[in-house]
C-alpha cells in the first residue's frame, strides 16, 4: 500500500525529477526548491485517487502508454490550483507519475486551459469497474489540509457543511462539529492520543451548549481545571487537528504533511515523528526544523531542488551537514540551545533514536521529551574528555548548573575497564553509563520481533520460514562471529592489563585472557550481548533477502518489539537516568 516512485515532468518549476520513496519521506531543501510542490503533486494525486473510487472510468488511446482507464476532471475538483501548473506557461501539458509499489501507475495530465486528464497504466489486464480500479492502485492518502486557530464560538453546522469540509482547510472551522458526530469509540481512540502524547491535557467530547444560540462547545481539562478549547494554547489546538487528521489512516495509509515545523514547538516536533511513524505506513514530510532532521534516520532524508532530476537521499555525513546549512546552520541546531539546557545527554552515534524507541516504550514521558534536555555527539569512549570539557566549561565559564549523562557503547571491553571508567566520569552534577552489550543494537536483537516484522511485511501466501527455523539461522550467525568476537574480547583485555600490570608476564595475560573470553561465551544468553549488534543485523538482513525475500530493518524490528520484551537493563537504563535528571 505504498508509492515507488513520483516522477514530475513539466510541472510548476521542474523540469523533469523522480522522487524515489521509502517508507519515511522527509523532503529538505533551501527556499523555492519545491518541497511543497512535490507535495501538490500528492494533494491533486489524493484528489484523483479519491473520484477514482467513485466514478467510472471510460477507456481512452494514450500515446505511448495504449488504451487505458481514463478520467477527464475539471480544476474546481482539485485542491491545488492549476494556474501556474505548467513550467513557463507552455502550452505542454504538466504530468504526475505516481507509481505504485505493485508497478501500476497513475499518470496526470494538467493544463490551465483544458480539464485534467488522469488514466492508469497496469501490468496485466485492465481494470474495467470501480472495485478492479481501486484493487490494482491500492493506496490510501491522507493529506493533512492548512491548519488555524479555533473559532471562539463554532455554530452547529448541517451534517453535510461538516462532511464538506473535514478534510479541507476549512476543518479547523468546523472541528468541534467534526468530534460531535463521531461515534464514542472514535472519540475515545482521539482522547487516548491526546493523553498520550499530552500527558498534562485531557479532552471531553463536544456538546451543544446551554446559550440561547446553537453552538458546540467543547472542553480540555489542565490540572483539574476545565476550560473551553478555544482558551487552549494555539499549540494545543493545533496538537488536536493534527491528531484529528491523524486518524483518518492506518497501519497502510500513506500521510502528507507540509511544514509542520511552523505551528509546533520543537518538542512537540519531535513526538510527531513519533507518532506519524507508528501510525503510517509510509510518510511525506517537508521541512526546515532541524528538530524534526535529527528525530528521523539520516536515510530518511530526501534533498529536493529544481536542478535536480532525481531527489538526493543523505548518505554521508557531509550530505547531512549541506542539509543543515539549507535550514540556516552548518552545525547540528541543538547546540545553540546550551545556553537554555538544565539537562544535556551524550550518546554515542545514532544511538538516541534507538534509546528514545526503547524509551517511549517503558515509558509514556521521559527526559527525551523535555524540552530543557539537549543531545549532543560523544564519539565514543575516545572523545570521553568532551563530555568533561562541556561540564567544566558550563560551571565555570558560563555558571550554569547542567546536569549531564553520556551513555557510552560497551564495544569488547571487560567489567574491570568499565568499571574504572565510569568512576572517572562520574561528578556530582554528571553520570556515566556503559551498556553491557557491545552496542545499543545488540538490545534490537530479538527473534520474536523479527518472525511477526516478516509476518507483516508478508503480503500474500504464506511465509516461507517458521519460527524455529529462524532462531537456528540467528545461532548459526552468532556461532559464525564467535571466533572474531572472541579475539577481540581477548585483545581489548589484554591491552588493558598489559597497562595495568605492566610486569604481569605476556602468557599468563594471555591465558586469563583466553579463560575469560571463553567463560563468556560458555553462556547462551549471553552471546547475543556479545557480537557486534550492527553486523548481525545486517548479516540477518542479507540472509532473509537472499533465501526468503525478506528484508528486515533495525526500526521496523524495533517497532515490533513489545514492552514486555525490552531488555531489563534498558528498562533499568531509562529509569536510572529519568531518577538522576529528578532529584
Amino acid at each position: 500500500m505504498k508509492l515507488k516512485s513520483i516522477t514530475l515532468r513539466n510541472f510548476k518549476q521542474f523540469e523533469k525529477i523522480t522522487i524515489p520513496c521509502r517508507d519515511t519521506n522527509v523532503l529538505v531543501g533551501p527556499n523555492n526548491a519545491g518541497k511543497s510542490t512535490a507535495l501538490d503533486a500528492l494533494r491533486i494525486g489524493a484528489d484523483v485517487i479519491r473520484i477514482m473510487s467513485r466514478r467510472k472510468p471510460v477507456n481512452q488511446s494514450h500515446d505511448g502508454f495504449g488504451v487505458c482507464p481514463s478520467y477527464h476532471i475539471e480544476h474546481t475538483s482539485l485542491s491545488v490550483g492549476t494556474t501556474n501548473i505548467v513550467r513557463d506557461y507552455g502550452d505542454e501539458d504538466a504530468m504526475i507519475t505516481l507509481m505504485h509499489e505493485n508497478g501500476a501507475e497513475i499518470n496526470i495530465l494538467l493544463h490551465p486551459d483544458r480539464a485534467a486528464t488522469a488514466f492508469l497504466k497496469v501490468n496485466g489486464q485492465y481494470p474495467r469497474n470501480i472495485p478492479q480500479i481501486v484493487a490494482a492502485f491500492p493506496l490510501k492518502l491522507v493529506v493533512i489540509p492548512t491548519l488555524g486557530p479555533l473559532e471562539e464560538n463554532e455554530p452547529h453546522f448541517l451534517d453535510e457543511t461538516v462532511r464538506r469540509n473535514e478534510t479541507t482547510r476549512l476543518a479547523h472551522r468546523n472541528f468541534r462539529n467534526i468530534w460531535y458526530r463521531k461515534t464514542d469509540e472514535e472519540f475515545s481512540e482521539f482522547k487516548k492520543l491526546i493523553e498520550d502524547s499530552w500527558p498534562s491535557m485531557t479532552v471531553k467530547k463536544p456538546a451543544i451548549g446551554y446559550r440561547p444560540e446553537s453552538f458546540v462547545e467543547m472542553y480540555f481539562s489542565e490540572e483539574r481545571r476545565d476550560r473551553e478549547v478555544y482558551w487552549s494554547g494555539f499549540g494545543f489546538q493545533i496538537w488536536m487537528q493534527m491528531m484529528t487528521h491523524i486518524m483518518r489512516g492506518k497501519q497502510d495509509s500513506v500521510i502528507v504533511l507540509d511544514e509542520p515545523d511552523i505551528y509546533l514547538h520543537p518538542d512537540l516536533q519531535r513526538r510527531l515523528v513519533g507518532v506519524l511513524k507508528e501510525r503510517f505506513g509510509q510518510i511525506f514530510l517537508s521541512t526546515h526544523s532541524s528538530e524534526i532532521i535529527n528525530e528521523v534516520n539520516s536515510s530518511e532524508i530526501l534533498t529536493i531542488s529544481k536542478k535536480y532530476q532525481t531527489a538526493r537521499r543523505v548518505t554521508t555525513d557531509k550530505h547531512l551537514r549541506e542539509v543543515f546549512k539549507y535550514i540556516g546552520s552548518s552545525e547540528n541546531i541543538e547546540i545553540s540551545r546550551i545556553s537554555k539546557a538544565r539537562r544535556i545527554v551524550f550518546f554515542e552515534g545514532q544511538d538516541k533514536k534507538i534509546f528514545r524507541r526503547f524509551a517511549q516504550k517503558v515509558s509514556t514521558r521521559t527526559f527525551l521529551d523535555d524540552p530543557d534536555t539537549v543531545f549532543l555527539q560523544a564519539g565514543g569512549f575516545s572523545q570521553w574528555r568532551r563530555v568533561k570539557e562541556v561540564e567544566w566549561t558550563l560551571d565555570n565559564v558560563f555558571d550554569l548548573q547542567v546536569k549531564i549523562v553520556s551513555v557510552f557503547d560497551r564495544d569488547y571491553r571487560c567489567d574491570e575497564e568499565v568499571g574504572e571508567f565510569v568512576d572517572s566520569m562520574n561528578s556530582e552534577g554528571s553520570k556515566c553509563f556503559v551498556l553491557g552489550c557491545k552496542e545499543i543494537e545488540n538490545f534490537v536483537i530479538n527473534v520474536d520481533a523479527v518472525f511477526r516484522l516478516l509476518q507483516r511485511r508478508t503480503e500474500e501466501g504464506e511465509l516461507d520460514i517458521d519460527r524455529t527455523t529462524l532462531a537456528e539461522i540467528v545461532d548459526r550467525i552468532v556461532l559464525d562471529m564467535r571466533s572474531d568476537t572472541a579475539s577481540h574480547i581477548m585483545s581489548n583485555y589484554t591491552n588493558f592489563y598489559r597497562k595495568k600490570e605492566p610486569n604481569l608476564d605476556f602468557s599468563t595475560l594471555t591465558k586469563r585472557a583466553l579463560d575469560r573470553a571463553e567463560a563468556l561465551w560458555a553462556v547462551p544468553e549471553r552471546r547475543l550481548q556479545l557480537v557486534p549488534g550492527k553486523e548481525f543485523m545486517s548479516v540477518l538482513s542479507t540472509h532473509l533477502q537472499s533465501y526468503h525475500k525478506k528484508s528486515i530493518t533495525l526500526a521496523g524490528v524495533l517497532n515490533e518489539m513489545r514492552t514486555s520484551e525490552i531488555p531489563l537493563e534498558m528498562s533499568k537504563l531509562v529509569n536510572d537516568i529519568d531518577s538522576f535528571f529528578s532529584r
